[in-house]
């Protein structure tokens, strides 16, 4: 699923402070720029998420704090599949056993490898790599030898300007 604001909804929260000039931090600042209703179901979906890895900076790196000085918090909850986590590794880890990350997981990589979106005819190829991606305990090399022995990778159109 897509996520995309209204087009009359501005893509930067425009401050941290309250009215009497108060910094009030960037989860508050979320809270209430999401209680706005046209805004509230897609941030109750990606807010969480963006909150789990508050523990690294732009770069990558591991950080104790934010930028600000205040103590971060990594924790948070989504609701599909439900589950509560402490940082972006427990969330990593809960979400790698989950069978539908999985299957999404193996589906970006044989799109990937195969150089275009899954099509409809592409279902039983995604679902048998899901499965023995699942079978396997998650083994991604297992995965993308699987990739490269499917029709839609073996057969799958010269590109053009390549050589021959």
């Amino acid at each position: 699923q897509e996520l995309a604001p209204p087009p009359d909804v501005p893509m930067a929260v425009e401050t941290d402070a309250t009215e009497t000039g108060e910094d009030i931090g960037q989860r508050a600042t979320l809270a209430a720029h999401s209680a706005d209703p046209a805004c509230a179901a897609c941030h109750a979906s990606i807010d969480p998420l963006g909150f789990a890895f508050d523990g690294y900076g732009a770069l990558g790196e591991a950080r104790a704090a934010a930028d600000d000085g205040r103590p971060l918090d990594s924790a948070g909850a989504i609701a599909d599949p439900a589950l509560r986590f402490d940082d972006a590794a427990t969330l990593m880890a809960a979400l790698a056993s989950e069978q539908r990350a999985q299957a999404c997981y193996a589906q970006r990589w044989f799109e990937y490898a195969v150089g275009r979106p899954a099509e409809p005819e592409d279902a039983c190829t995604l679902a048998a790599l899901a499965g023995r991606f699942e079978q396997s305990g998650g083994d991604i090399r297992g995965l993308l030898i699987d990739i490269t022995l499917t029709d839609a990778f073996l057969r799958r159109p010269a590109l053009e300007g390549a050589r021959p």
